[in-house]
């Protein structure tokens, strides 16, 4: 059988910064901002290329996007930029979902009966499009 022992006493040694990894160390704000800046240009690109190829449509294939020169490993992360729904329906879908499970688990405490499989139930309704999508997402990364 193991066994976990802790220190009794612990230290800690600080040494002093070097100026330049404290300088490289992070990305400055102008960094993250171009960072952000060429991510929209690479998706309206992309959104463009698709579109004009008469390929638009939320979920698409690696020969779909081979056709425009692009892999699928290059929009995983933009996909909500390049797809056909927009950013205010994103939210909404996410809003009904969750109003759909608030509204089970006040249904069962007016009752006073909780059934964690019902809301469960509830929940995954409206999250099966999303693990679905999540699972091609991780067979595509991998």
């Amino acid at each position: 059988m193991k066994t976990v022992y802790f220190a009794e006493v612990a230290s800690l040694r600080l040494y002093p910064m070097d100026p330049s990894y404290e300088h490289e160390k992070t990305y400055s704000k102008a960094d993250i901002k171009e960072f952000g800046r060429s991510t929209l240009i690479a998706a309206a690109r992309i959104k463009h290329q698709l579109a004009t190829n008469h390929l638009a449509r939320n979920h698409y294939t690696d020969a779909c996007l081979g056709e425009v020169g692009y892999a699928r490993e290059e929009i995983i992360g933009i996909e909500h930029l390049i797809g056909t729904k927009s950013p205010k329906d994103i939210v909404k879908a996410r809003k009904i979902h969750v109003v759909a499970v608030l509204l089970e688990q006040e249904k069962q405490r007016i009752f006073g009966r909780v059934n964690e499989r019902k809301i469960a139930d509830v929940s995954a309704q409206d999250s099966e499009k999303a693990a679905a999508y999540a699972r091609v997402r991780a067979g595509v990364a991998t």
